[in-house]
């Protein structure tokens, strides 16, 4: 019986994986939109939602597991984090940027066949005893991954 409960957590797990990573060309895209607010209309606000951008998907890519999306998405949060404002961006700070951008489009293209190939890919879950009253909050700013979240 806990393994049946195993494999229908697992199965539930692996759904919410697959809608992340439906989402994943989206996100990529909403990056490359505000980099290119930075970069030619040096909007101050395109700044700020590169950083804010940057730290949904180093929270939501390691969540779901994809921890090299969310480690890139760290170093160009923490990139962004140090900029006081559009004005302190130097050639350096911006080749970093965009190379990052493009390492995360990249992970995330890699990220399916790395997901259909590692029957691992979650970690394994503990048998499930109907005694157990824990319970788990998760905090999610991004709506539909909440709504998707909160109705499991």
């Amino acid at each position: 019986m806990p393994m049946n409960n195993n494999k229908k957590n697992f199965d539930k797990l692996r759904q919410l994986q697959d809608k992340y990573l439906s989402q994943l060309p989206n996100q990529i895209s909403a990056l490359n939109t505000a980099w290119l607010g930075v970069v030619h209309d040096k909007r101050q606000a395109a700044l700020d939602t590169l950083r804010q951008l940057a730290h949904n998907l180093s929270g939501s890519a390691g969540t779901f597991g994809f921890p090299a999306i969310s480690d890139e998405a760290r170093q160009l949060e923490d990139c962004l984090r140090v900029l006081d404002d559009i004005h302190s961006l130097d050639e350096a700070t911006q080749t970093f940027i965009a190379q990052s951008i493009h390492r995360i489009a990249n992970l995330s293209r890699l990220a399916p066949d790395a997901h259909e190939e590692d029957e691992h890919f979650i970690a394994p879950l503990a048998p499930y005893n109907d005694t157990d009253k824990h319970l788990i909050y998760v905090i999610e700013d991004e709506d539909l991954i909440a709504a998707v979240i909160s109705s499991q």
